[in-house]
């Protein structure tokens, strides 16, 4: 009955949102509708007006994740139309998210510009992330694929935390809550003559709770990220930028029993086989990432050029009762060189950019016990070459094209191309469609293996490729006190890489020889109901489906949330409600079942609150409560999620 509730609630505020969008008072000039705001991540050269672009994007600004009390960057996303997120159980459980039904490895994160996906697994884990003090979030769409390579094949997620001159001045915040939660943060920042710079440091820690069905031991979690980041102006027309970010993250791990005879393969313990069990298990991932580019703008501003060179270096290590069970490394280095001109008059604002990538990526996985040849280290080189335009015509019609090349050292070589318009009607009306291909590698896990006794590498796995197209139209009138997008999109994805099981508990990676699809549709409703009260719906369906027609795991037919945030002078309180609905996993209980079947998860609807309270001198009591009607569900079968939790935090600038 309790779940019933929800979910009704949860569906009535939904259908409910169009009818705010005419409620209320007039709105002010602190509009909620910025259909005008720049998207770094759509373009290799200047940031795009979100209001030209063909492609959907999703736009989250430091004051919605603050009302919304998020901790865990993966969190927030959950309420991005399209994104799927999935973490097997507490929080510091690996967590994936997926774009428009694609794979974890199918969307690539950046973090202030740093392509922070582990090298060796192909991904990021957004466990990882903590939520900075003052950051954005841009969501972006589609195939990417011909602006940054492989893994855009589904979107970008780019994290972008604020500059010195966006976010000055010494703030510090502490918090504290429910499994001796404690989490603590400070960030110095400003600008001093011609250097703009921001420091920052972060630290979260919690006791858990139980992660398996029937268990006992709490998954214990520390996550702790160092930042620096900063821009020397070193003339009207040449500047340097830096960013560093260190992150060092500790888990417990929950275990899954696959322990049977190695000659039966029977069970030792059948009413635990397959599932996910307490155990002794730990794993600790630590990366460090740098980023330095340079910028010189020629020809009066019409040409500007850049030099970037990054690195990533991703280490993760588990252990089970103290001893390494398992490890590896990742490094990637990349050379970007670039040039942007800008050409047309103010009513045909065009720009051409030509870029080119140099990147390399060394894997090893660390041997435990004797060395196999799976623990060989391996190199994978890549160069990219990427032309791209974008127009802008009378300020109303937006265009974009974009075609890469990439020569690969192991693959085939390959090209993906991108096109997108955008045309704006009266009355705040637009319609929009983009249409391109996208590209993604195997992993070095796929391709070498892990343990020749249980997950055998396959070197002659072919890249993943994916053609697709989206359309729809965003409508936000002129008097800016609501804006709506809806849009529909179609993929097709070839070559889908999935784990074929075999008898004798071995496993490998193939190919699909099939075609996969991924179709939905989108929405997205932001309304200021009036000057005290905003509202943001999301909605998502989606049909995910492997060639003949099964359904992707984990990735939910429906999905939608509401954000309700009431604020006044001194005082906001958001209202979150998340609705997950049916989707399908795994079952590795039957030890002898080829390929394993796929169990129906039951939908669930999560319901949070948050509130603040501004109490002088710059200082701010925030407190929030997590699954307040401490709903029982289960992103992965066997894995259990948090239940009700709560938190007070105190915040101040200086």
């Amino acid at each position: 009955m309790r779940r019933f509730l929800i979910q009704s609630t949860a569906i009535a505020a939904l259908l409910a949102a169009p009818v705010l969008a005419f409620a209320g008072e007039t709105a002010d000039d602190d509009d909620i509708t910025q259909l005008d705001d720049l998207v770094a991540s759509a373009s290799r050269g200047d940031a795009v007006r979100a209001d030209a672009l063909g492609a959907s994007v999703t736009l989250i600004s430091p004051a919605q994740m603050e009302d919304r009390g998020t901790r865990v960057v993966s969190d927030i996303l959950r309420d991005v139309p399209g994104v799927a997120v999935n973490r097997g159980g507490p929080i510091g459980q690996f967590s994936e998210v997926r774009i428009r039904g694609g794979e974890g490895n199918h969307t690539l994160v950046l973090i202030d510009g740093l392509d922070a996906g582990d090298p060796f697994q192909g991904q990021f884990d957004f466990s990882t992330l903590i939520a900075d003090d003052v950051a954005r979030i841009e969501v972006l769409r589609g195939q990417q694929s011909s602006l940054y390579g492989s893994q855009a094949i589904g979107g970008v997620i780019s994290y972008i935390t604020a500059t010195g001159a966006e976010a000055p001045v010494l703030r510090g915040r502490i918090e504290g809550g429910t499994n001796n939660t404690l989490a603590a943060s400070v960030r110095q920042a400003g600008v001093a003559g011609k250097l703009d710079y921001a420091l920052s440091g972060a630290w979260f820690s919690t006791d858990g709770e139980p992660g398996a069905v029937g268990g006992t031991r709490d998954v214990n979690y520390q996550d702790f990220n160092l930042v620096g980041k900063a821009t020397l102006t070193l003339s009207d027309t040449a500047r340097v930028r830096a960013v560093a970010r260190y992150n060092n993250m500790q888990a417990d791990d929950l275990s899954e029993d696959f322990d049977a005879d190695f000659n039966t393969g029977i069970p030792v313990n059948p009413a635990t086989y397959g599932r996910f069990i307490d155990g002794s298990g730990d794993i600790e991932s630590r990366a460090l990432m740098g980023l330095v580019r340079g910028e010189a703008d020629l020809m009066d501003g019409r040409l500007k050029t850049a030099l970037t060179l990054q690195g990533n270096e991703t280490d993760r290590r588990a252990h089970t009762a103290g001893a390494l069970t398992s490890g590896s490394e990742g490094t990637r280095t990349k050379a970007t060189a670039q040039a942007t001109w800008k050409f047309g008059g103010e009513d045909a604002a065009q720009a051409l950019t030509l870029a080119v990538d140099d990147k390399r990526e060394t894997y090893l996985n660390i041997p435990v016990g004797a060395p196999t040849p799976t623990n060989t280290r391996r190199v994978l080189n890549n160069i990219g070459y990427v032309a791209e335009y974008e127009g802008v015509f009378a300020g109303h019609l937006g265009l974009g094209a974009s075609v890469r090349h990439d020569q690969n050292a192991r693959f085939a070589n390959a090209d993906t191309w991108r096109a997108q318009a955008s045309y704006g009607l009266m009355n705040g009306l637009r319609l929009r469609a983009a249409a391109g291909t996208g590209l993604a590698a195997p992993t070095n896990f796929e391709l070498f293996g892990f343990d020749p006794m249980s997950f055998v590498g396959n070197p002659n796995l072919m890249p993943e490729t994916s053609r697709g197209w989206e359309a729809g139209f965003d409508f936000a009138p002129d008097s800016r006190r609501y804006s709506v997008a809806v849009t529909s999109f179609n993929s097709r994805l070839k070559d889908e890489i999935f784990t074929r099981f075999l008898p004798g508990f071995l496993s490998t990676p193939e190919n699909r020889t099939t075609v996969s699809v991924q179709n939905g549709v989108e929405a997205a409703l932001n309304v200021r109901v009036n000057d005290k009260l905003d509202a943001f719906a999301a909605w998502t369906h989606l049909t995910a489906e492997e060639g003949g027609g099964l359904p992707e795991v984990r990735r939910p037919e429906y999905a939608g949330s509401v954000n309700l945030t009431w604020h006044d002078e001194k005082t906001a309180a958001t209202l979150t409600v998340r609705y997950t609905g049916e989707f399908r996993d795994f079952d590795f209980t039957d030890p002898f079942a080829f390929p394993s079947p796929r169990r129906l998860m039951p939908a669930y609807t999560l319901v949070n609150l948050s509130v603040s309270r501004e109490i002088g001198s710059g200082a701010q009591v925030f407190v929030r409560v997590d699954n307040l009607f401490d709903e029982d569900y289960q992103e992965q079968y066997t894995a259990v999620s948090p239940g009700r939790s709560a938190v007070i935090r105190l915040r101040k600038g200086f």
